[in-house]
């Protein structure tokens, strides 16, 4: 659980452990959002390095103070998970991700188009996340290239496993990991409060 304000931000854990919680959770102020997720690891024994091949990735963190680049992430974090953020969030949470924490935007005809960012890194693994493609940019592989890139960058840090979180009902999303070479294997659920 997030504790900000002397109120629960988010729980995230086991659906198993967490689902037993939801009615007395439901008490508390807020509006309460649920969503099942599912944790999944990265199986293959290869990266399509081929998908990513001449294309420009740049580092967001390097890039913190660009306005351009922190309007395309914010518009990421809106249209592709609903949560609107500021400029200097977006500074912030640039600046405070450690060396391990790559943070990568596709770059295609001078345009921002898709992010992903290691959201969590340990010696044992490495965990991808905020991975959006544009609306008006999807279906053209974008999403499939930054994720066999970070991939790479994951394999090149030495972390032993990848895995990545989605929504169960996130179908789309869902597909292109499995094709990627991720396996479902293990049932999340996350509570948010507005």
């Amino acid at each position: 659980a997030q504790i900000g304000e002397n109120h629960v931000r988010l729980v995230l854990g086991e659906a198993q452990c967490i689902r037993p919680m939801v009615p007395f959770l439901g008490c508390l102020p807020g509006k309460m959002i649920v969503r099942n997720q599912l944790f999944m690891e990265f199986q293959s024994m290869e990266i399509n390095s081929k998908a990513y091949a001449g294309y420009e990735f740049e580092d967001a963190r390097k890039l913190r103070n660009n306005h351009a680049m922190q309007d395309f992430i914010m518009r990421c974090m809106k249209d592709g998970f609903g949560y609107g953020i500021r400029r200097s969030t977006v500074k912030r949470l640039l600046a405070e991700k450690t060396p391990a924490e790559h943070y990568l935007v596709l770059k295609v005809n001078k345009k921002y188009v898709t992010q992903a960012h290691i959201q969590t890194h340990t010696p044992n693994f490495s965990q991808i996340g905020g991975v959006c493609t544009l609306p008006e940019e999807r279906h053209r592989g974008y999403g499939y290239s930054i994720v066999c890139k970070m991939l790479d960058i994951i394999k090149q840090d030495g972390s032993k496993r990848a895995c990545l979180v989605v929504n169960d009902d996130n179908a789309n999303a869902r597909r292109l990991y499995e094709a990627i070479g991720f396996r479902h294997t293990r049932d999340l659920m996350l509570i948010d409060y507005l």
